[in-house]
This record gives C-alpha cells, structure tokens and sequence, in this order.
C-alpha cells in the first residue's frame, strides 16, 4: 500500500466533533485540544455540513497534506457529503478518521479507532507508520432527491432500531440512557420486548434488483449495505456471492430458519439454503435497485426517502484514508 509522506501541522484541516460520544465525556475535548494545541494542530468544531462545508472551502483552495477528523461516524459522513456534492472535481488529501463516537464503524474497518491523542502524535511525527488505503463511498438516489452518501447504509429492522436509540438518548440523562452502554442496554430491551410482542415494528414490503444477484420481493426484515471490507472487524454480514464494490444483504420477514443462520450470515459464511429461494439476498453488486425503501440511516444519520420511487445503490466517491 502507498504510505504517506510529510505532514505539517500548518497543513492540516483538523475536524473535531465536541458532541460526539467520547469527547462528551468529562475534560475529554479539553484533554484532546491541549495535546493537539501542543503538536501545532487547531482544532476546528464542527456538528455538521454546515460547519464542514466553508472548512472545507477555505482549506482545499491554500493545499493539504491531511484531514483529520475526531467524531462519530456522522461527521465523517458529513465531511464526504460535502466533498461528494460541493467538490467533486477535486482530489482531496488523505483522511485520517478518529473514532470519537460510539460505534465507530468505519473507523474500526481502517483499525484507526484507537485513542485520538496517541493517533494524532503518530500521525505527524510517524506518518509512514501509517498504509493508505482507498474506500469507495456508498451512493443513495432517487429520481427526485439529492444523492445521500456514506460508508453504511441500514434499513428495515436495522433503520428502526437505530432510530429507537436516538429517541431512547435523547429522552433522558444519566449512564443508562447516555453512558457508553446505552445502546447494547437499549437493543437488549427490544430484544426482550420483542419476546413479548411489545415491539411495533411492521416490516415493508419490498423489491431487490441486481444484475449480479438476481431479484427477490417480499416483506423486508433486514437490510444493510457498505462497501468496507471485512479484514478489521469480526462482523461482516455479506455472502461472497457476485461482484462488485457495493456488498448488501436484505433478509424477507419470512426468510426460512433465521435465527438458525443467523450466525452464518453475520460472518459472511456461506450456507446452502442462504439464497433468494430461502429468503436471503447477500453479495456483491455493482448496482442495487429497491423499490418500497422509506426510511434509512447512513452511518447514523436519519433519511427519509420516497418508498413510491426505486432507490438506487451504487459506489460513490473515492477517498483515501490512512490505515492500520
């Protein structure tokens, strides 16, 4: 892989989220902002695109060596939206992703998700101790809306629980709704009320169309999509099956022996009765088309999206990022 070469802190676009997970925490920004203070680096805050977008514009025209970004899935989302819509002409420097927030996904697929303070020294006075490596970006349309982009896309099952967790957050303070555990402690509770027939759910009715995977209709269960590899993390919930950059799997309400499978699926272990004729749509594609598709999330952010239109899914974007 190619490494990467000098990075001088004058250069650098560094990007920190205060409201994300970990920098929320107690003296956690303020411990991060004197470290990188003390390395010439000026964080720059920011909660979304509109902070990002005149970042971005101001520092792409005077020449980077790096972007480096603190926060949650989202702000990177929101870094690559606005490079994807606003600067898509232009080679942006490398990025240097941080994990600050709860799950860190992509973070975790490019091993960065480490401590930031020790992440930040290593990268402006060890930078080739870094690989660079690219990432193709997810790319959402419909005819009628402006294209959503992203590393992870969940829909279904997995758009309403992360949609529940919000809500479960934001309802309160204290450890159980806010603390690091929040999540896993607010996914047990469906689970448990699920048991129950507490849990509203009611899977759509949807379509899926590839060229490399074929077609299935049904009510949907799950769906997720990305186009990170698998080498980083222990969870990779897409077959081996056709060819492309974009990797998706939607699962039918009535997909035979679920649960039985289920821990074949989530690690990407191929079974003969994982196929279309038992429910389950998994692999590799160029293009995926959906028809029903309303409600997504995008590396945590909440879209809303016409479900009387075809969604399509296709790569994006490509950036590069530095690696472990």
């Amino acid at each position: 892989m190619t490494q990467l070469g000098p990075v001088r802190p004058e250069r650098c676009l560094f990007l920190v989220n205060p409201l994300s997970f970990r920098l929320s925490l107690p003296g956690a920004f303020a411990k991060l902002r004197h470290h990188a203070q003390s390395l010439g680096l000026e964080p720059h805050v920011v909660y979304g695109p509109q902070e990002i977008e005149p970042l971005l514009e101001s520092a792409l025209g005077s020449g980077l060596d790096l972007i480096i970004i603190v926060g949650g899935d989202g702000t990177l989302q929101g870094t690559v939206s606005v490079l994807a819509t606003e600067h898509p002409d232009i080679t942006p420097p490398p990025i240097l992703m941080l994990g600050g927030g709860r799950t860190n996904y992509t973070a975790a697929h490019l091993g960065t998700q480490g401590r930031p303070t020790s992440m930040l020294e290593r990268a402006l006075t060890r930078p080739d101790s870094f690989d660079m490596t690219s990432k193709a970006t997810l790319k959402i349309t419909q005819t009628d809306q402006r294209p959503v982009f992203g590393f992870f896309l969940g829909g279904a099952l997995v758009d309403y629980v992360i949609r529940d967790c919000h809500r479960y957050r934001a309802s309160g303070r204290g450890r159980i709704r806010q603390g690091r555990y929040s999540t896993i402690w607010r996914v047990a509770q469906l689970g448990l009320l699920g048991l129950f027939g507490r849990v509203h759910y009611q899977s759509s009715e949807m379509s899926f169309e590839s060229a490399e995977l074929g077609h299935m209709e049904g009510k949907t269960r799950l769906l997720v999509a990305t186009t990170l590899d698998e080498t980083q993390v222990s969870v990779h919930p897409y077959l081996p099956e056709g060819k492309g950059p974009v990797k998706l799997t939607a699962v039918l309400r009535s997909a035979r022996g679920f649960w039985w499978r289920l821990a074949h699926l989530l690690r990407g272990k191929p079974h003969s009765k994982l196929d279309i004729e038992h429910g389950y749509f998994s692999g590799h594609s160029h293009e995926v088309k959906i028809s029903g598709l309303a409600n997504i999330c995008v590396d945590g952010q909440e879209y809303e999206l016409n479900p009387e239109q075809v969604t399509s899914i296709v790569a994006g974007p490509i950036y590069r990022f530095l690696s472990l």
